[in-house]
């Protein structure tokens, strides 16, 4: 049941690539569904590990402040003139000295602020990474953040599971292994309607021997 026969051929073939190829698969398509289930219903499976509920509310997309009276002098209030994107990478890159810049999201409404993603190598692994700064869009100074080194317990959970189900938990390897996994259900679909219409095609044969 492991190992696909040699000599097989035809419908032995399908057959046994059907199944040996679900079977070794299966533990990795059954962390897959799983953590999806847990991202989904997150209020169940992760919240309830956080006590408070304030803390919650930070994993569901709030970030910290700055203080215009209590900043240090990577974040002081500065406005520049003719703000370009430099600008806005340089002042986030301020505010973390040790992470990189990996995106950055400018508003559709001049009174929106400008988001700039940051990674640092000390945090779960993600595709952009978990640091944000947002800026104003119109002077560069920083309004708020969010070091994702130092995340809630629901939030590194919800974090490190997303990274379990991307495959980003097991670096550039996992993410095209599970990008390879992701085609296999069309495997199975396809080998699936082959072995049925064999099936078919053979209960067919022997109705019309027996009548004949």
């Amino acid at each position: 049941a492991l190992v696909i026969a040699p000599q097989a051929k035809g419908r032995a073939l399908i057959s046994s690539l059907h199944r040996v190829t679900g079977i070794y698969l299966m533990p990795i398509l059954l962390i897959i569904t799983l953590s999806g289930i847990m991202l989904v219903f997150r209020q169940v499976f992760i919240y309830p590990f956080e006590s408070k509920a304030e803390t919650i509310a930070v994993g569901q997309g709030l970030i910290h402040t700055n203080s215009n009276t209590n900043t240090s002098t990577n974040t002081r209030a500065v406005c520049f003139s003719n703000v370009g994107i430099e600008d806005y990478l340089f002042m986030a890159e301020q505010q973390f000295p040790d992470a990189v810049a990996t995106h950055i999201k400018l508003p559709r409404r001049a009174n929106r602020p400008v988001e700039v993603t940051l990674r640092h190598t000390e945090e779960v692994p993600s595709r952009l990474g978990l640091s944000r700064v947002e800026l104003d869009g119109r002077c560069a100074t920083v309004l708020g953040y969010r070091d994702g080194r130092n995340l809630t317990t629901a939030e590194s959970l919800t974090e490190t599971i997303v990274a379990l189900h991307n495959g980003a938990l097991f670096g550039t390897g996992g993410r095209l292994f599970y990008s390879l996994v992701g085609v296999m259900p069309l495997l199975f679909g396809v080998t699936g309607f082959l072995l049925w219409r064999s099936r078919e095609r053979k209960a067919k044969a022997s109705l019309n021997t027996q009548g004949a």
